[in-house]
């Protein structure tokens, strides 16, 4: 039974933010109330209109607010527990307000949009990449000793499993012609995580809050080295990849490089590059904290679904 009694979404529309809202409602015998919480400043949208409306059909609560009105946000978190923040990573610097507002109305615990690599580990800190993560977990445990009733947890997962093969071409993956550019020499391993594993490993987090209280969780659904997907990619389309390697040395000059001049591709070189640096390996994997959550992650099916979804396997 989750500890946390009522629960409030944001970034429900997302990938994981459906994920996430997926395994509530599953759930929701154990919770007293499930929210999303939206901003009312966006534009209509009748996907995500009628997506609200199926939700609200299953006794899922919409809130919209100002988020840019701390009253309007504090009004809006007021009577929740419990908030799961599943933006994605351009949207991460919108949370900042968000926390102020979640302490300053009572919810006692917020999970914010962590899910990715470990922001433990030293040079992972330093990556400018993370920079609005690292703002936001500052933020957090800042506003954690001004109201102490009000707690954190930052869930650790790897990398999304499907999310290298949704944008291949960030990760110099040409499906159609067999070809693969790999920074470094391939070996080191990553941790992959479905959106659905997440989600339970989240959700489960609501269970035990004095394990998860004010620290860092690491999750894992799968491992494997890029050199391990690429032999994947070779079995599921029948065909041999040809494979380049670039050394973590050169990826950083180029990084560098696009960092100075504002070219968004330097995200791109610096997920790879630390990858490649064994630094998006969950370093001690704490899966056993929830022997409820069932791992289902798995890199054959996900990648095969993906492969099949852009027409290049058949169904």
């Amino acid at each position: 039974m989750a500890s946390y009694k009522s629960v409030l979404l944001i970034g429900a529309s997302g990938m994981l933010g459906r994920a996430v809202q997926e395994e509530l409602i599953t759930q929701k015998g154990n919770f007293s109330k499930l929210g999303v919480l939206t901003t009312s400043a966006s534009s209509p949208d009748k996907n995500k209109d009628a997506y609200w409306a199926s939700l609200e059909a299953k006794g899922v609560q919409i809130i919209k607010a100002d988020f840019s009105n701390n009253y309007d946000l504090v009004k809006a978190f007021t009577g929740w527990d419990a908030v799961i923040s599943a933006v994605g990573l351009p949207l991460v610097k919108t949370q900042l307000p968000l926390i102020e507002a979640a302490a300053a109305a009572g919810v006692k615990r917020f999970l914010p949009s962590e899910f990715g690599f470990d922001l433990t580990i030293p040079s992972n800190t330093k990556e400018k990449v993370y920079a609005m993560k690292i703002a936001v977990a500052d933020k957090l445990k800042e506003v954690s000793k001004a109201y102490p009733g009000f707690t954190y947890t930052f869930l650790t997962i790897g990398s999304f499993a499907a999310f290298p093969f949704m944008v291949p071409a960030m990760f110099d993956l040409d499906f159609e012609n067999c070809k693969a550019n790999i920074i470094g020499d391939g070996e080191a391993q990553v941790s992959f995580t479905s959106s659905a594993d997440v989600a339970s490993f989240a959700v489960a987090v609501l269970s035990h809050p004095e394990e998860t209280k004010n620290t860092t969780i690491r999750v894992e659904g799968a491992t494997a080295s890029w050199n391990d997907i690429i032999k994947l990619l070779e079995k599921i389309q029948g065909k041999i990849y040809t494979v380049t390697y670039q050394s973590t040395e050169d990826a950083q000059a180029k990084e560098t490089e696009f960092w100075a001049i504002g070219n968004p591709g330097a995200a791109r070189y610096a997920l790879r590059r630390v990858m490649a640096q064994g630094n998006a390996k969950v370093p001690v994997v704490q899966n056993d904290l929830f022997p409820e959550v069932k791992v289902t992650t798995n890199l054959v099916a996900i990648i095969s679904n993906v492969l099949r979804d852009r027409g290049i396997v058949k169904a």
